[in-house]
Protein backbone atom coordinates (compact mmCIF):
# COMPACT_ATOMS: atom_id res chain seq x y z
CA UNK A 1 0.00 0.00 0.00
CA UNK A 2 0.95 3.37 -0.14
CA UNK A 3 0.18 6.60 1.14
CA UNK A 4 0.74 10.08 -0.94
CA UNK A 5 0.06 13.75 1.44
CA UNK A 6 1.01 17.38 0.88
CA UNK A 7 0.78 20.86 2.42
CA UNK A 8 -0.21 24.04 0.43
CA UNK A 9 0.93 26.91 2.24
CA UNK A 10 -0.26 29.61 -0.54
CA UNK A 11 -0.19 33.08 1.62
CA UNK A 12 2.88 32.11 3.32
CA UNK A 13 2.02 31.73 6.72
CA UNK A 14 3.70 28.86 7.94
CA UNK A 15 7.53 29.04 9.34
CA UNK A 16 9.72 26.59 7.98
CA UNK A 17 10.44 25.71 10.88
CA UNK A 18 6.69 25.03 11.13
CA UNK A 19 6.64 23.29 7.38
CA UNK A 20 9.44 20.54 8.80
CA UNK A 21 7.80 19.72 11.90
CA UNK A 22 4.36 18.98 9.95
CA UNK A 23 6.14 17.37 7.24
CA UNK A 24 8.26 14.93 9.42
CA UNK A 25 4.68 14.35 11.54
CA UNK A 26 3.01 13.56 8.09
CA UNK A 27 5.91 11.40 6.84
CA UNK A 28 6.18 9.61 10.42
CA UNK A 29 2.14 8.67 9.75
CA UNK A 30 2.60 7.58 6.13
CA UNK A 31 5.31 5.36 7.04
CA UNK A 32 2.99 2.89 8.33
CA UNK A 33 1.18 2.52 5.13
CA UNK A 34 4.89 1.35 3.24
CA UNK A 35 8.95 1.84 3.51
CA UNK A 36 9.78 0.85 0.34
CA UNK A 37 10.05 4.28 -2.01
CA UNK A 38 9.41 7.66 -0.75
CA UNK A 39 9.48 11.46 -2.37
CA UNK A 40 8.92 14.80 -2.45
CA UNK A 41 7.80 17.78 -4.81
CA UNK A 42 8.44 21.53 -4.22
CA UNK A 43 8.22 24.50 -5.78
CA UNK A 44 11.89 26.25 -5.69
CA UNK A 45 12.06 29.72 -7.56
CA UNK A 46 9.31 29.12 -9.75
CA UNK A 47 10.13 25.42 -10.76
CA UNK A 48 8.80 21.97 -9.30
CA UNK A 49 11.76 20.01 -7.76
CA UNK A 50 11.46 16.58 -6.91
CA UNK A 51 13.34 13.96 -5.13
CA UNK A 52 13.06 10.68 -4.82
CA UNK A 53 14.50 7.71 -3.08
CA UNK A 54 14.24 3.69 -2.53
CA UNK A 55 13.85 4.65 1.71
CA UNK A 56 11.32 5.39 3.96
CA UNK A 57 9.63 8.85 4.39
CA UNK A 58 10.54 9.21 7.80
CA UNK A 59 14.37 9.36 6.29
CA UNK A 60 14.20 11.89 3.93
CA UNK A 61 16.10 15.13 4.18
Amino acid sequence: MCAIFGVLDYQGKLTPVQRLALFRELADAAQVRGTDASGVAYVHNGSVQIQKAPRSACKMR
